[in-house]
């Protein structure tokens, strides 16, 4: 039982009093009589980091915030609001079902189930922890889930609202989304700390914020002014140098597996375009594939020999490679292309015909040079060009080759999480990277003008007459001026 406030009245010391101070005294007992008579709930007052996120009409709310910022504590504050038809917001009918979906049992039973039994009064719900149901007098309910049960134990009945403390994994939110009724609309809410680094969360929720659907917010430690200064300092001098450190104080994302390209600067490397001159040369990477749409980047070098990533094709339907082909070579009418190249592993020979993809993509007109696939001479070559002593040599235009550039600024290594003994030779993550793969494969060649002037270049591309040479063998990281 809570310990009560009772105040101590002195008679005598009040007829001492001026007016003011016995209004301002009787004012604070007033507030003392109501803070005990009310309930958690009632006496909650989102601070201004919180309050963005409740009053926000969106269908998909994310509050990522850092450790202790409050999220969760918003997050049940609108349960409470929904089960109870009372949102400050929102018009929101009684009763209603929900489910509030915790990473796993322990962390429900540890955290979500206290935290309802300190804000709700006992005589307002009937919680039964086995069966994972909280009823209200009103009659709505949440159900508990877990997301180590599964995708398949969220397959049931239509639901008003949704709540993940945590992100899920994609498939459980996938299953989820699917909950809506027919004659009302599902709202979705997740409270969660970045730590699993940049996921799916980041691409189809972060990436595609767009007013009334989804919307993000964002806590930190700092903002929850009820911590005491002494103890966010020191949860912020536990966590400021751990690679986590970014997700856990502040809610930022970071990227997991670490980043490959960490100096692109969309105020650097990402510029308005500008008409290329004819005469200038034209690279492009190819990475083919059969099974999932494949992949063209163009690249203009300027005399200078910096890069210019120009144009880009990936598109997200499954293209034949006939159509695909047919595709390239019309982007590649009017440019001066001198070199396209292709992944090595088009060499491969098909199991049933016979016939490898580059052989098949130049009898469609496609011909193609073999790329530097040494993952070690790549990244530096593009690293050198995105940051060197004489400054960068990489550029990308915008809008013309916007996948590019979210491939290459989100490329990460696969095999670690929160290491310290990473492995710079270690693999990328082979998930949408086949852009910035050919952008590798442009770098890692090396080129340069022919001494006579750029005039020289002029000519047909196809005989070779185009003022180029390779300078060194192919694969040097850098491309000589």
């Amino acid at each position: 039982m809570s310990r009560k406030m009772v105040p101590i009245l002195d008679s005598s010391k009040i007829d001492a009093m001026k007016e003011p101070a016995v209004d301002e005294a009787l004012e604070h007992i007033f507030r003392i009589k109501e803070h005990e008579q009310s309930s958690a709930w009632e006496r909650y007052r989102p601070k201004q980091h919180q309050k963005p996120f409740h009053q926000s009409q969106a269908q998909i709310r994310v509050f990522c915030g850092g450790n202790r910022a409050g999220k969760t504590t918003a997050g049940l504050m609108e349960a409470i609001w929904y089960m109870k038809g009372n949102h400050p917001h929102r018009t929101v009918l009684a009763p209603n079902q929900g489910w509030i979906v915790a990473l796993d049992s322990e962390v429900m039973n540890d955290v979500i189930v206290p935290k309802i039994m300190e804000y709700l009064p006992e005589t307002e719900y009937e919680l039964n922890q086995h069966r994972g149901i909280l009823r209200l007098q009103n009659k709505s309910m949440a159900k508990f889930k877990s997301c180590d049960s599964g995708p398949e134990k969220f397959q049931s009945a239509a639901r008003r609202w949704i709540w993940f403390d945590e992100e899920p994994p994609q498939d459980v939110w996938n299953e989820c989304l699917v909950r809506v009724g027919a004659d009302f609309p599902l709202d979705v809410w997740l409270t969660m700390t970045p730590l699993a680094g940049m996921d799916w969360t980041w691409e189809h929720l972060i990436q595609k914020q767009a007013p009334g659907k989804i919307e993000v917010f964002t806590g930190t430690l700092m903002d929850n002014d009820s911590i005491p200064i002494a103890e966010r300092q020191r949860i912020y001098d536990e966590y400021k140098h751990k690679p986590e450190g970014a997700a856990r104080l502040y809610g930022e994302y970071f990227h997991r597996s670490g980043l490959i390209y960490k100096g692109l600067r969309e105020n650097i490397h990402l510029i308005d375009p500008f008409p290329i001159p004819s005469n200038w040369p034209i690279l492009s990477g190819i990475d083919p594939h059969n099974r999932k749409p494949s992949a063209c980047v163009w690249a203009a070098i300027s005399p200078k020999g910096n890069i210019y990533i120009i144009d880009e094709l990936n598109d997200e339907e499954d293209y034949l490679l006939e159509e695909f082909t047919s595709r390239v070579l019309e982007k590649d009418r009017g440019r001066r292309i001198v070199r396209r190249l292709i992944d090595p592993s088009s060499h491969q020979r098909n199991s049933q015909t016979g016939v490898t993809m580059k052989d098949y993509l130049k009898n469609l007109g496609l011909k193609t040079k073999d790329a530097t696939n040494d993952l070690t001479i790549g990244y530096d070559s593009v690293r050198k060009r995105i940051m060197s002593d004489a400054g960068p040599s990489i550029y990308f235009f915008k809008d013309c080759a916007p996948k590019t550039w979210k491939q290459m600024s989100n490329l990460v290594y696969a095999e670690f999480r929160f290491r310290s003994d990473q492995d710079p030779k270690e693999v990328q993550k082979k998930r949408q990277d086949d852009l910035a793969d050919c952008v590798r494969y442009i770098c890692a060649e090396r080129y340069q003008y022919e001494d006579d002037s750029i005039a020289s270049m002029v000519g047909s591309v196809h005989t070779g007459s185009t003022g180029w040479r390779d300078t060194v063998q192919r694969g040097s990281v850098v491309i000589a001026t």
